[in-house]
Protein backbone atom coordinates (compact mmCIF):
# COMPACT_ATOMS: atom_id res chain seq x y z
CA UNK A 1 0.00 0.00 0.00
CA UNK A 2 1.45 3.33 -1.60
CA UNK A 3 1.50 6.56 0.16
CA UNK A 4 -1.99 8.15 -1.40
CA UNK A 5 -3.40 4.96 -1.75
CA UNK A 6 -6.86 3.51 -0.71
CA UNK A 7 -6.26 1.25 2.22
CA UNK A 8 -7.61 -2.02 1.45
CA UNK A 9 -11.26 -3.81 2.79
CA UNK A 10 -10.69 -6.74 5.52
CA UNK A 11 -12.29 -9.65 4.33
CA UNK A 12 -12.27 -12.06 7.59
CA UNK A 13 -13.91 -15.55 6.71
CA UNK A 14 -15.68 -16.28 10.16
CA UNK A 15 -18.46 -18.68 8.25
CA UNK A 16 -17.24 -22.24 9.20
CA UNK A 17 -17.98 -24.52 11.90
CA UNK A 18 -14.99 -25.22 12.65
CA UNK A 19 -14.92 -29.81 13.24
CA UNK A 20 -11.31 -29.80 14.42
CA UNK A 21 -12.18 -27.23 17.56
CA UNK A 22 -14.98 -29.79 18.36
CA UNK A 23 -16.04 -30.29 21.21
CA UNK A 24 -15.17 -26.52 22.15
CA UNK A 25 -17.15 -25.02 19.42
CA UNK A 26 -20.25 -27.71 19.01
CA UNK A 27 -22.29 -24.93 20.01
CA UNK A 28 -20.45 -21.88 20.39
CA UNK A 29 -18.36 -20.47 17.51
CA UNK A 30 -14.90 -20.29 16.98
CA UNK A 31 -14.10 -16.31 16.47
CA UNK A 32 -15.35 -15.85 20.19
CA UNK A 33 -13.00 -18.65 21.57
CA UNK A 34 -10.95 -16.62 24.63
CA UNK A 35 -7.35 -15.81 23.25
CA UNK A 36 -6.26 -14.55 26.94
CA UNK A 37 -9.27 -13.44 28.47
CA UNK A 38 -10.53 -11.79 24.85
CA UNK A 39 -11.94 -13.28 21.38
CA UNK A 40 -9.50 -14.04 19.24
CA UNK A 41 -11.63 -11.51 16.43
CA UNK A 42 -11.32 -9.06 18.85
CA UNK A 43 -7.68 -9.25 19.25
CA UNK A 44 -7.44 -9.94 14.94
CA UNK A 45 -9.23 -6.22 14.34
CA UNK A 46 -7.36 -4.45 16.95
CA UNK A 47 -4.36 -5.62 14.57
CA UNK A 48 -5.87 -4.05 11.70
CA UNK A 49 -6.16 -0.71 13.10
CA UNK A 50 -4.29 1.99 10.59
CA UNK A 51 -4.19 -0.75 7.76
CA UNK A 52 -8.05 -1.06 7.32
CA UNK A 53 -10.95 1.48 7.63
CA UNK A 54 -13.53 -1.28 6.73
CA UNK A 55 -14.06 -5.03 7.48
CA UNK A 56 -16.48 -7.31 5.75
CA UNK A 57 -17.26 -10.32 8.25
CA UNK A 58 -18.35 -13.24 6.33
CA UNK A 59 -20.00 -15.27 9.06
CA UNK A 60 -22.85 -18.88 8.98
CA UNK A 61 -22.60 -21.05 11.72
CA UNK A 62 -23.83 -19.15 14.75
CA UNK A 63 -23.80 -15.60 12.77
CA UNK A 64 -26.21 -13.84 15.43
CA UNK A 65 -23.95 -14.64 18.58
CA UNK A 66 -21.02 -13.03 16.45
CA UNK A 67 -22.97 -10.03 15.11
CA UNK A 68 -24.62 -9.40 18.47
CA UNK A 69 -21.14 -9.28 19.93
CA UNK A 70 -19.19 -7.05 17.95
CA UNK A 71 -21.95 -4.68 16.23
CA UNK A 72 -21.34 -2.39 13.53
CA UNK A 73 -18.16 -0.42 14.56
CA UNK A 74 -15.33 -2.24 16.70
CA UNK A 75 -11.80 -0.68 17.23
CA UNK A 76 -12.63 2.20 14.98
CA UNK A 77 -13.29 -0.06 12.19
CA UNK A 78 -16.56 -0.32 10.20
CA UNK A 79 -18.08 -3.71 10.28
CA UNK A 80 -20.29 -5.37 7.37
CA UNK A 81 -21.73 -8.35 8.06
CA UNK A 82 -22.47 -10.83 4.81
CA UNK A 83 -24.07 -14.39 5.25
CA UNK A 84 -22.27 -17.53 3.23
CA UNK A 85 -24.98 -19.54 3.34
CA UNK A 86 -23.56 -22.98 2.83
CA UNK A 87 -20.07 -23.82 4.03
CA UNK A 88 -18.60 -24.67 0.23
CA UNK A 89 -15.20 -23.15 0.94
CA UNK A 90 -13.01 -20.42 1.63
CA UNK A 91 -13.02 -18.94 -2.11
CA UNK A 92 -16.51 -19.50 -1.78
CA UNK A 93 -16.78 -17.24 0.85
CA UNK A 94 -14.77 -14.46 -1.14
CA UNK A 95 -17.02 -14.36 -3.79
CA UNK A 96 -19.92 -13.91 -1.02
CA UNK A 97 -18.03 -10.37 0.60
CA UNK A 98 -17.07 -9.22 -3.17
CA UNK A 99 -20.47 -7.34 -4.10
CA UNK A 100 -19.12 -5.24 -0.48
CA UNK A 101 -15.75 -4.56 -1.78
CA UNK A 102 -15.18 -1.39 -4.29
CA UNK A 103 -10.71 -1.27 -4.02
CA UNK A 104 -8.25 -3.61 -3.01
CA UNK A 105 -9.00 -6.69 -0.51
CA UNK A 106 -7.06 -8.01 2.04
CA UNK A 107 -8.14 -11.26 3.11
CA UNK A 108 -7.50 -13.53 6.24
CA UNK A 109 -8.46 -16.74 7.63
CA UNK A 110 -10.88 -16.22 10.90
CA UNK A 111 -8.92 -18.42 13.12
CA UNK A 112 -5.79 -17.55 13.02
CA UNK A 113 -4.28 -14.04 14.87
CA UNK A 114 -2.05 -11.84 12.33
CA UNK A 115 0.26 -8.57 13.68
CA UNK A 116 -0.25 -5.73 12.73
CA UNK A 117 3.00 -5.19 11.11
CA UNK A 118 2.50 -8.40 8.95
CA UNK A 119 -0.57 -7.13 7.80
CA UNK A 120 0.71 -3.68 6.47
CA UNK A 121 3.68 -5.21 5.07
CA UNK A 122 1.32 -7.45 3.40
CA UNK A 123 -0.92 -4.84 2.00
CA UNK A 124 1.77 -2.73 0.35
CA UNK A 125 1.97 -5.42 -2.59
CA UNK A 126 -1.26 -5.51 -4.99
CA UNK A 127 -1.12 -9.38 -5.06
CA UNK A 128 0.45 -11.04 -2.29
CA UNK A 129 0.71 -14.22 -0.09
CA UNK A 130 1.97 -13.87 3.81
CA UNK A 131 4.31 -17.07 4.86
CA UNK A 132 5.68 -18.18 7.48
CA UNK A 133 7.35 -21.92 8.27
CA UNK A 134 4.72 -23.82 10.34
CA UNK A 135 5.31 -26.74 12.51
CA UNK A 136 2.29 -29.38 11.18
CA UNK A 137 2.46 -27.58 7.21
CA UNK A 138 0.04 -30.67 6.76
CA UNK A 139 -2.85 -28.39 8.38
CA UNK A 140 -2.10 -25.57 6.01
CA UNK A 141 -1.02 -24.70 2.69
CA UNK A 142 2.69 -24.76 1.81
CA UNK A 143 4.68 -23.13 -0.68
CA UNK A 144 6.95 -22.78 -3.42
CA UNK A 145 8.81 -19.38 -3.94
CA UNK A 146 11.98 -18.02 -6.09
CA UNK A 147 14.89 -16.51 -4.77
CA UNK A 148 13.20 -13.65 -5.48
CA UNK A 149 10.01 -14.52 -3.19
CA UNK A 150 7.37 -14.53 -6.29
CA UNK A 151 5.31 -17.96 -5.62
CA UNK A 152 6.17 -20.81 -8.02
CA UNK A 153 3.36 -23.03 -6.15
CA UNK A 154 0.79 -23.82 -3.45
CA UNK A 155 -0.61 -26.82 -2.22
CA UNK A 156 -3.70 -27.30 0.10
CA UNK A 157 -3.02 -29.79 2.98
CA UNK A 158 -0.45 -31.89 1.74
CA UNK A 159 0.01 -35.03 3.74
CA UNK A 160 3.53 -35.81 3.42
CA UNK A 161 4.44 -32.20 4.00
CA UNK A 162 7.49 -31.99 7.15
CA UNK A 163 7.69 -29.89 9.80
CA UNK A 164 8.65 -26.39 9.03
CA UNK A 165 7.86 -26.24 5.58
CA UNK A 166 6.92 -22.46 4.46
CA UNK A 167 3.51 -22.09 4.30
CA UNK A 168 0.80 -19.55 3.74
CA UNK A 169 -1.01 -18.38 7.21
CA UNK A 170 -3.79 -17.65 5.31
CA UNK A 171 -3.80 -13.79 4.55
CA UNK A 172 -4.04 -12.57 1.23
CA UNK A 173 -3.51 -8.66 -0.65
CA UNK A 174 -5.24 -9.11 -3.40
CA UNK A 175 -6.71 -6.10 -6.02
CA UNK A 176 -10.38 -6.31 -6.77
CA UNK A 177 -9.92 -7.64 -10.30
CA UNK A 178 -8.44 -10.49 -8.97
CA UNK A 179 -11.84 -11.76 -7.79
CA UNK A 180 -12.58 -11.72 -11.10
CA UNK A 181 -10.94 -14.83 -10.98
CA UNK A 182 -12.55 -16.64 -8.80
CA UNK A 183 -15.00 -17.94 -11.32
CA UNK A 184 -12.35 -19.88 -12.70
CA UNK A 185 -11.59 -22.10 -9.42
CA UNK A 186 -12.78 -25.54 -9.65
CA UNK A 187 -14.22 -27.74 -6.72
CA UNK A 188 -11.10 -29.40 -4.43
CA UNK A 189 -10.86 -33.28 -3.56
CA UNK A 190 -12.46 -31.95 -0.02
CA UNK A 191 -15.29 -30.62 -2.24
CA UNK A 192 -14.91 -27.15 -1.34
CA UNK A 193 -13.81 -24.23 -3.35
CA UNK A 194 -10.83 -23.27 -1.61
CA UNK A 195 -8.92 -19.78 -1.60
CA UNK A 196 -4.73 -21.39 -2.34
CA UNK A 197 -6.54 -22.40 -6.07
CA UNK A 198 -7.53 -18.82 -7.11
CA UNK A 199 -3.41 -17.49 -5.91
CA UNK A 200 -2.15 -20.47 -7.81
CA UNK A 201 -4.42 -19.23 -10.85
CA UNK A 202 -2.94 -15.62 -9.90
CA UNK A 203 0.39 -16.49 -10.33
CA UNK A 204 0.23 -18.31 -13.40
CA UNK A 205 -1.16 -15.08 -14.55
CA UNK A 206 -0.32 -11.59 -13.32
CA UNK A 207 2.39 -13.27 -10.60
CA UNK A 208 1.87 -13.11 -6.68
CA UNK A 209 4.46 -11.95 -4.16
CA UNK A 210 5.27 -14.44 -1.28
CA UNK A 211 5.66 -11.64 2.13
CA UNK A 212 7.80 -13.74 4.61
CA UNK A 213 5.77 -12.76 8.34
CA UNK A 214 8.15 -11.39 11.00
CA UNK A 215 6.01 -11.26 13.79
CA UNK A 216 4.00 -13.60 15.62
CA UNK A 217 1.33 -15.87 13.81
CA UNK A 218 -1.07 -18.03 15.61
CA UNK A 219 -3.13 -20.43 14.23
CA UNK A 220 -5.84 -21.87 16.56
CA UNK A 221 -6.42 -25.38 14.31
CA UNK A 222 -7.02 -27.37 17.33
CA UNK A 223 -8.32 -26.79 20.61
CA UNK A 224 -4.84 -27.48 22.78
CA UNK A 225 -3.41 -24.82 20.50
CA UNK A 226 -5.74 -22.02 22.77
CA UNK A 227 -2.94 -23.11 25.32
CA UNK A 228 -0.08 -20.78 26.27
CA UNK A 229 -0.26 -18.40 23.13
CA UNK A 230 -0.50 -15.66 25.03
CA UNK A 231 3.81 -15.72 24.77
CA UNK A 232 4.37 -15.43 21.44
CA UNK A 233 1.00 -12.85 21.40
CA UNK A 234 2.13 -10.48 23.53
CA UNK A 235 6.17 -11.19 23.57
CA UNK A 236 6.94 -9.33 27.10
CA UNK A 237 4.58 -6.36 27.21
CA UNK A 238 1.13 -7.84 28.10
CA UNK A 239 -1.47 -5.40 28.83
CA UNK A 240 -3.03 -5.11 32.13
CA UNK A 241 -0.34 -7.30 34.13
CA UNK A 242 -0.84 -7.23 37.88
CA UNK A 243 -3.41 -7.93 39.80
CA UNK A 244 -4.34 -11.77 40.74
CA UNK A 245 -8.15 -11.43 40.99
CA UNK A 246 -8.24 -9.86 37.60
CA UNK A 247 -5.79 -9.45 34.88
CA UNK A 248 -2.11 -11.08 34.32
CA UNK A 249 0.39 -12.63 37.02
CA UNK A 250 3.58 -14.17 36.25
CA UNK A 251 5.69 -16.01 38.59
CA UNK A 252 8.83 -14.47 36.54
CA UNK A 253 7.76 -10.79 36.84
CA UNK A 254 7.32 -10.78 32.51
CA UNK A 255 5.24 -12.77 30.32
CA UNK A 256 6.84 -16.66 29.85
CA UNK A 257 6.88 -19.69 31.52
CA UNK A 258 4.20 -19.32 34.84
CA UNK A 259 2.05 -17.17 32.77
CA UNK A 260 -1.61 -16.88 34.74
CA UNK A 261 -4.88 -15.04 33.77
CA UNK A 262 -7.63 -15.08 36.16
CA UNK A 263 -11.15 -13.96 34.81
CA UNK A 264 -13.79 -11.90 36.98
CA UNK A 265 -15.13 -13.48 39.59
CA UNK A 266 -13.37 -16.90 39.37
CA UNK A 267 -11.94 -18.47 42.40
CA UNK A 268 -9.10 -20.09 43.28
CA UNK A 269 -8.25 -21.99 46.61
CA UNK A 270 -4.98 -20.80 48.56
CA UNK A 271 -3.86 -24.59 48.89
CA UNK A 272 -4.34 -24.93 44.85
CA UNK A 273 -1.17 -25.01 42.76
CA UNK A 274 -1.78 -23.38 39.12
CA UNK A 275 1.48 -23.91 36.71
CA UNK A 276 1.08 -21.32 33.27
CA UNK A 277 0.49 -20.51 30.92
CA UNK A 278 -3.01 -21.15 32.58
CA UNK A 279 -6.15 -19.08 31.57
CA UNK A 280 -9.24 -18.92 33.43
CA UNK A 281 -12.49 -17.46 32.39
CA UNK A 282 -14.93 -15.87 34.57
CA UNK A 283 -16.85 -18.01 37.31
CA UNK A 284 -13.64 -20.42 37.34
CA UNK A 285 -13.71 -22.57 40.59
CA UNK A 286 -10.77 -24.03 41.66
CA UNK A 287 -10.96 -26.27 44.91
CA UNK A 288 -8.24 -26.74 47.33
CA UNK A 289 -5.43 -29.21 46.49
CA UNK A 290 -5.94 -29.31 42.96
CA UNK A 291 -3.68 -28.92 40.76
CA UNK A 292 -3.88 -26.91 36.93
CA UNK A 293 -0.81 -26.78 34.68
CA UNK A 294 -0.95 -26.00 30.93
CA UNK A 295 -4.62 -25.20 30.75
CA UNK A 296 -7.53 -22.97 29.58
CA UNK A 297 -10.37 -23.33 31.61
CA UNK A 298 -13.40 -21.16 29.77
CA UNK A 299 -16.54 -19.60 31.87
CA UNK A 300 -17.73 -21.18 35.02
CA UNK A 301 -16.08 -24.63 34.67
CA UNK A 302 -14.82 -26.06 37.95
CA UNK A 303 -11.71 -28.39 39.18
CA UNK A 304 -12.61 -30.40 42.57
CA UNK A 305 -10.68 -31.05 45.16
CA UNK A 306 -7.29 -32.65 44.50
CA UNK A 307 -7.77 -33.35 40.84
CA UNK A 308 -5.03 -32.78 38.25
CA UNK A 309 -5.40 -31.17 34.91
CA UNK A 310 -2.92 -31.11 32.92
CA UNK A 311 -2.23 -29.61 28.89
CA UNK A 312 -6.49 -29.62 28.74
CA UNK A 313 -8.88 -27.21 27.91
CA UNK A 314 -12.58 -27.54 29.76
CA UNK A 315 -14.98 -25.70 27.61
CA UNK A 316 -18.18 -23.59 29.46
CA UNK A 317 -19.59 -25.13 32.61
CA UNK A 318 -17.54 -28.70 32.65
CA UNK A 319 -16.66 -30.28 35.99
CA UNK A 320 -14.21 -31.99 37.12
CA UNK A 321 -14.69 -34.10 40.02
CA UNK A 322 -12.80 -34.30 43.00
CA UNK A 323 -9.34 -36.62 43.11
CA UNK A 324 -9.59 -36.74 39.20
CA UNK A 325 -6.99 -36.47 36.80
CA UNK A 326 -6.77 -35.71 33.38
CA UNK A 327 -3.52 -37.08 32.23
CA UNK A 328 -1.36 -35.54 29.35
CA UNK A 329 1.29 -37.32 26.75
CA UNK A 330 2.36 -37.46 22.96
CA UNK A 331 -0.60 -37.93 21.06
CA UNK A 332 -0.20 -38.00 17.04
CA UNK A 333 -3.38 -38.31 15.88
CA UNK A 334 -6.74 -38.28 17.21
CA UNK A 335 -10.48 -39.00 15.69
CA UNK A 336 -11.77 -35.83 15.90
CA UNK A 337 -16.21 -36.62 14.22
CA UNK A 338 -14.84 -37.63 10.98
CA UNK A 339 -12.13 -35.64 11.13
CA UNK A 340 -8.44 -37.84 11.98
CA UNK A 341 -6.40 -34.58 13.10
CA UNK A 342 -2.76 -34.92 12.83
CA UNK A 343 -1.63 -33.05 16.30
CA UNK A 344 0.64 -30.38 15.60
CA UNK A 345 1.66 -29.40 19.54
CA UNK A 346 4.25 -32.08 21.48
CA UNK A 347 1.70 -33.10 24.34
CA UNK A 348 -1.94 -33.02 25.04
CA UNK A 349 -4.13 -34.00 27.90
CA UNK A 350 -8.41 -33.36 27.75
CA UNK A 351 -10.57 -31.37 25.86
CA UNK A 352 -14.48 -30.91 27.06
CA UNK A 353 -17.45 -29.34 25.35
CA UNK A 354 -19.47 -27.03 27.38
CA UNK A 355 -21.52 -28.68 30.30
CA UNK A 356 -19.27 -32.15 30.31
CA UNK A 357 -17.96 -33.73 33.41
CA UNK A 358 -15.37 -36.31 34.79
CA UNK A 359 -16.41 -38.08 37.76
CA UNK A 360 -14.43 -38.51 40.70
CA UNK A 361 -11.03 -40.07 41.34
CA UNK A 362 -11.75 -40.75 36.91
CA UNK A 363 -8.49 -40.82 35.08
CA UNK A 364 -8.89 -39.35 31.36
CA UNK A 365 -5.64 -40.84 28.66
CA UNK A 366 -3.89 -37.87 26.92
CA UNK A 367 -6.16 -37.09 23.52
CA UNK A 368 -9.71 -37.48 25.37
CA UNK A 369 -12.66 -35.38 23.83
CA UNK A 370 -15.92 -35.03 25.70
CA UNK A 371 -18.86 -33.71 23.61
CA UNK A 372 -21.13 -31.32 25.62
CA UNK A 373 -22.46 -33.02 28.56
CA UNK A 374 -20.71 -36.09 28.02
CA UNK A 375 -20.18 -37.94 31.49
CA UNK A 376 -16.42 -39.86 31.45
CA UNK A 377 -16.57 -42.46 34.91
Amino acid sequence: MTAGSPRPTAVILLAGRSQRTWPLTADYPKPLLPLWGRPLTERVLEQLRGVVDTAVLVVGYQKERILDHFGTRYAGIRLVPVEQASARGTADALRVAAAAVRGPVLVLNGDDFYHHDDLARVSEHPTAILCKEASDPWNRATVTVTEGDWLVDVQEKPPAARPWELSSVGAYSLRREDLEHLGEVRESVRGELELPDLIRILARSSGVRAVRARRPWIPLTYPWDVIGRIVPLFGGDPPGQGARALGFETSTGEMGEGAVFVGEGASVHPEARLVGPVELGAGVRIAAGAEVERAVLMEGASVGAGATVRDSVLGRGASIGAGARLLSGPVERIQVLEHTARVGVPVVGACLGAGASVAAGAETPPGTLLGPAERFG
